[in-house]
Formats: structure tokens, C-alpha cells, sequence
């Protein structure tokens, strides 16, 4: 049993770890799009403009959802591994 629990738990770790950077890649990445999105509306109008506009901050609901999603799951994870390293 106990080796059950330590594959679950390194698998657990690996998937924690791959989800951490996942996040970041995701966060980076959102950055730079706002970024690109700040500096073409100045110059963007019109109604293609305000459509844009709206499916962006659509999008960017959706990024910062599933980015504070992601960072709930890592800590629910985390406190997961803790309680099966605790159990040994």
C-alpha cells in the first residue's frame, strides 16, 4: 500500500510542478497580449473596434477565471500531498 501512496504522491508532485508552470507561461503570456490590446486601442475605432473590444474582455475574463482556477487547484493539490506525506 504504501507504494500506491508514494506513486500517487510523486505524481501528484510532478503534476503540481507542471501546473505551476503552465500558470506562468499562461500568466506571461496574458501580460503580453493585455499589453498589445492597450496599445492598439488608441489607434483601433469604429464598430469592428468595439466588437474586438468586446470579445478581448470576454477573453480576458475567461484567462483571469481559469488562471485563479488553476492557482486553487496547485494549492488544493498541494494540501492533497501534504495529507498523504503526513500519512506515512
Amino acid at each position: 500500500m504504501a507504494g500506491n501512496v508514494d506513486l500517487l504522491t510523486n505524481g501528484l508532485k510532478d503534476y503540481i510542478n507542471c501546473l505551476h508552470t503552465h500558470n506562468s507561461s499562461l500568466q506571461e503570456d496574458f501580460r503580453e497580449l493585455s499589453a498589445l490590446f492597450a496599445a492598439l486601442q488608441p489607434a483601433y475605432e469604429g464598430q469592428a473596434a468595439e466588437t474586438f473590444k468586446a470579445s478581448w474582455m470576454a477573453t480576458a475574463r475567461w484567462f483571469e477565471e481559469y488562471i485563479d482556477q488553476t492557482v486553487l487547484l496547485g494549492s488544493f493539490l498541494e494540501e492533497r500531498v501534504s495529507w498523504l506525506e503526513q500519512d506515512k
